[in-house]
C-alpha cells in the first residue's frame, strides 16, 4: 500500500479536503496507520476463515472478500481499497520522485471531444496532479486549486454542460489506465530482457570453452 503510505505524508491537504483541519497531523497520521492496520488484519483473518470453512459459506466469504469495521462504526471493504491503490500506483510513481516537474500525461491519451469546454493535454496532467494531491472524487477542491487552472473547466452544479463529476471520473480511469498499462509494459520489456540475457550467457559461455574440431 505505497500510494496510501505515501498520502500519509500530504495530511495538511488531505485533511482540508475532509473538512479535519482541526485535528493535527499526529492524529491523522495514527488514524491512516490504523486503517492500514486493519487492512491487513482482516486480510489474515479472511484467509483463516477461507481454511476454516467449506461449502456454500465459503463461498460467499470467497465472494465478499476481506472486510471490517473501522473504529467501530464504518465497513471497510478491503477488496476496493486494494484496487484504488494498483490503480493509483501509476500516479504515485510519477509524482513523487524527482522527475515530478516534468511529468505529462499518457502520450497515447486519445483527445477529448464532445465537452462544452476545450480539454488539452495540459488540463490532463493538471486533473491528474488534482487527483495526486487530493484523491479520486475530490473534484471540488481539484476545481478550486489556482495552481491547477481547471475552476472553468469543472461544472460540478450544471446539469447540462460537461464534463460534469462523472465525465471526470471518467476521463480520469481512462488516464489511468494508460499509465498502467505503459509501467506494466515497461516492467514487461526489462523482465524479458534480463530473461534473455541469462539464457544467451550459459550458450556464450559454452561456445567460447568448447573447442573447434580441426578435419
Amino acid at each position: 500500500m505505497a500510494y496510501v503510505i505515501s498520502a500519509v505524508l500530504r495530511l495538511e491537504a488531505l485533511a482540508q479536503d475532509a473538512e479535519l483541519e482541526e485535528h493535527s497531523a499526529e492524529e491523522l497520521r495514527k488514524l491512516a496507520e490504523a486503517l492500514l492496520e486493519g487492512c491487513e488484519k482482516a486480510e489474515q483473518d479472511h484467509e483463516l476463515k477461507k481454511n476454516e470453512i467449506k461449502g456454500d459459506t465459503e463461498k460467499a466469504v470467497k465472494e465478499r472478500g476481506p472486510w471490517f469495521k473501522f473504529a467501530g462504526v464504518v465497513d471497510v471493504n478491503v477488496r476496493a481499497i486494494r484496487k484504488l491503490h494498483k490503480e493509483l500506483e501509476p500516479l504515485h510513481n510519477a509524482l513523487s520522485g524527482d522527475a515530478a516537474d516534468d511529468f505529462k500525461p499518457p502520450h497515447k491519451a486519445r483527445p477529448q471531444k464532445g465537452w462544452d469546454v476545450e480539454w488539452s493535454s495540459v488540463d490532463d496532467a493538471a486533473l491528474l496532479r488534482g487527483v495526486y494531491k487530493y484523491g479520486i472524487g475530490s473534484w471540488e477542491a481539484i476545481k478550486m486549486d489556482p495552481q491547477l487552472g481547471l475552476a472553468d473547466k469543472i461544472f460540478l452544479k450544471d446539469k447540462v454542460r460537461k464534463p460534469q463529476p462523472r465525465h471526470i471520473q471518467q476521463r480520469v480511469d481512462y488516464l489511468l489506465k494508460l499509465m498502467d498499462k505503459s509501467l506494466n509494459g515497461t516492467k514487461a520489456v526489462r523482465v524479458t530482457n534480463v530473461v534473455n540475457r541469462k539464457r544467451k550467457a550459459p550458450d556464450d559461455d559454452q561456445s567460447k570453452s568448447t573447442p573447434v574440431e580441426e578435419k
